[in-house]
């Protein structure tokens, strides 16, 4: 009886052991998997990137080319003229070592 134990002991501590090597042989192809798929999402995202930012140096460039031809005229074409509406008036006194201002 001993024995049988003992021999199912050994052969339930096998399976375990190989139930266990599978188990973490999956895990590492799973993150394996993982860190393939997100290197491709990355160069996918650069390059992306890299488009993005040449059109948007493209854009800068003829937004500096077309600022340059802008006038007061167009300006005034377009109906962009100022208008003041309320004008602040800011008054500011010298520093004095006294409390007030009065004398």
């Amino acid at each position: 009886m001993n024995t049988k134990v003992l021999k199912m002991n050994k052969i339930m501590f096998f399976w375990t052991i190989v139930s266990a090597i599978a188990i973490l042989v999956f895990v590492y192809i799973y993150l394996i998997n993982t860190i393939a798929y997100s290197i491709s999402d990355r160069q996918k995202l650069s390059e992306i990137i890299t488009l993005k930012q040449s059109e948007i140096y493209n854009l800068e460039s003829l937004l500096l080319s077309e600022s340059r031809k802008f006038n007061k005229d167009m300006a005034f074409n377009y109906g962009l003229t100022k208008t003041v509406v309320n004008e602040a008036l800011v008054i500011t006194r010298d520093n004095s070592n006294r409390l007030t201002f009065n004398e």
